[in-house]
């Protein structure tokens, strides 16, 4: 195993099958409240090597989240902005103007291209217009996957060394949360790609890549094996970070994961799946279960529209009447909540809207539970009426396609529930045959590009707003639309909570959006979460985020 010594794998296995038959007990959930310790290191484990890694050009922020200082935050609690390299920012009257002042005093890395300098506008101008895309026009939109959230941005230009403005084509309601975005809002040094050679240069994993100016200094990678930072003497916020370093390993195994945290060698693991819920803690009942809103991602079964019979609207809904979202919950994530952490007794899986339910324009947890599409257990009437449209639509003998899934880390038990779909679509629509095809992640991104699918089981990392969120997928001109759904008036509500700056009037666009999705089925969610997450019980101010990461620069040891 990369990453850990065969020792190591053999003790901590052994330290597994020596505990599994001790009783679960509830574990300690809330961190104690005391003044930060300096000093020590976490050990942090990653399931996949990271793939393209420029900050402005990635899906995923492999490897940014301890070395980046970012434009702006968002609270990991509260989801609000908050500043951070962007000390304070003022809008004109009209919306169309914004005025970003940067903070003095803080300095890039002492690396190359920057050479421990201070972080000027122009390095802000650079990183907006990357994140934009405005800087490589060349490029095809789809290397820039978090631009829809600042596409509005007609201009960022330098009025001086601390000052930039941006001039945008219409108020904005998204446009603060996209500088904000913990995957892409990654401030670098200005002609940092040209500096290393041409625009592609930041994408391969490599340590003279990572300049920014965060809590952390990377030192070493050796992708798929281990990496290494150490403190920034030169943080801007005074005393931190708290640690002096984090090493992270690379455990593709679960399992092996697993055992890594139960035997105190790795910081933290994810609770979401009641099996490992109950393995941890009938052997590390100390362990501090840590539940906060989001879970990671949307997941969702997606309709190739290009196709048919999917662009026939009733054979989309037969399909979602059929589909038990409580049982696909339960099954994946289970009803732990009491016994195992910090939920009060409730459930850690949810009814999900078409975008994530914790952002306030989501449509309720009630109003979804007395959908037909949300049933539990599905009625005898609903089963009637999917079985008449699908025939209606020409199809009363059942139908026979193919089930593409994603063997993607961040779906977790991603193959369980394409099986289980399987069986509730086969189930509820007699004479149907689904094959089901599991893939890996960059499979599916051309395969789903070519069009070339019946229906896929995918999801997508939480984006900064509920507009971003829902545009990408059901917008006609979204980043990711993989259904090529295409309607008129989906875009016009999008496109108008895009500028609505008021939360009211943006929730009623944004409900108008969801109930037409709820309509169309380009997309059927599949189950909603909360993301649970264990902890050591030494390590304090482990906050995870709903949109976000773990903010390294605020965690402490009590040891």
């Amino acid at each position: 195993m990369k990453g850990l010594t065969a020792f190591a794998v053999l003790l901590i296995l052994g330290l597994v099958a020596a505990g599994c038959s001790q009783q679960a007990s509830s574990p300690t959930t809330e961190p104690v409240t005391k003044e930060p310790k300096r000093g020590g290191m976490i050990t942090i484990s990653m399931p996949q090597a990271w793939s393209n890694t420029d900050p402005q050009m990635q899906q995923l922020p492999n490897g940014w989240p301890s070395v980046a200082a970012y434009l702006l935050r968002t609270h990991p609690v509260t989801t609000e902005v908050v500043p951070d390299v962007i000390e304070k920012w003022e809008f004109s009257a009209d919306g169309k103007e914004l005025t970003l002042h940067v903070r003095k005093g803080v300095k890039f890395f002492n690396m190359p291209p920057a050479n421990g300098r201070e972080v000027e506008a122009k390095d802000i101008v650079y990183t907006l217009k990357s994140l934009s895309g405005q800087l490589y026009p060349d490029l095809p939109p789809v290397r820039f996957p978090r631009k829809s959230a600042v596409e509005q941005m007609t201009n960022a230009v330098e009025v001086d060394k601390n000052t930039v403005k941006v001039t945008l084509s219409t108020p904005s309601s998204t446009f603060l949360q996209g500088l904000a975005d913990y995957r892409a809002a990654i401030v670098i040094p200005e002609g940092i790609r040209e500096s290393f050679g041409d625009v592609q240069s930041l994408g391969t994993p490599r340590v003279q890549n990572y300049v920014s100016a965060g809590p952390f200094i990377m030192t070493k990678l050796e992708n798929g094996v281990s990496v290494e930072y150490k403190r920034n003497p030169d943080y801007w916020d005074t005393g931190k970070p708290y640690l002096d370093g984090i090493k992270g390993v690379w455990i593709p195994d679960p399992a092996t994961a697993i055992a890594a945290f139960i035997s105190d060698q790795t910081a933290s693991n994810s609770l979401i799946k009641p099996e490992d819920r109950q393995l941890i803690f009938s052997q590390r009942p100390d362990v501090k279960a840590i539940t906060y809103p989001g879970g990671g991602n949307w997941g969702f079964i997606g309709f190739n529209l290009k196709r048919k019979p999917w662009d026939d609207v009733r054979v989309r809904k037969a399909i979602a009447l059929v589909i038990n979202h409580a049982e696909l919950g339960e099954n994946f994530i289970g009803n732990g909540g009491s016994q195992y952490g910090d939920m009060n007794g409730k459930p850690l899986w949810l009814y999900p809207p078409p975008i994530p339910w914790f952002y306030p324009e989501a449509l309720p947890q009630q109003e979804l539970a007395k959908m037909p599409y949300y049933e539990n257990p599905k009625s005898e009437k609903t089963l009637s009426e999917a079985r008449k449209l699908l025939a209606d639509a020409g199809f009363p003998n059942g139908l026979t396609f193919d089930l593409l899934g994603v063997q993607f880390s961040a779906l977790g038990g991603t193959s369980d529930n394409v099986l289980l779909a399987k069986n509730q679509i086969e189930k509820g629509l007699p004479g149907s045959k689904v094959t089901v095809k599991i893939v890996e992640q960059p499979v599916w991104t051309t395969t789903a590009g070519n069009a070339n699918y019946d229906i896929g089981y995918y999801g997508y990392i939480h984006d900064t707003t509920a507009v971003s969120m829902m545009k990408t997928p059901f917008h006609s001109k979204g980043g990711r639309n993989v259904a090529f759904y295409n309607n008129p008036r989906m875009d016009q509500l999008l496109d108008q909570a895009a500028t609505e700056l008021d939360l009211e009037k943006r929730k009623a666009l944004m409900r108008s959006a969801q109930l037409l999705a709820l309509e169309e089925f380009p997309y059927i969610g599949m189950y909603a979460e909360y993301g649970q997450v264990g902890v050591q019980p030494y390590i304090q101010n482990w906050q995870p985020a709903a949109i976000g990461d773990v903010q390294y620069q605020n965690v402490w040891l009590d040891k």
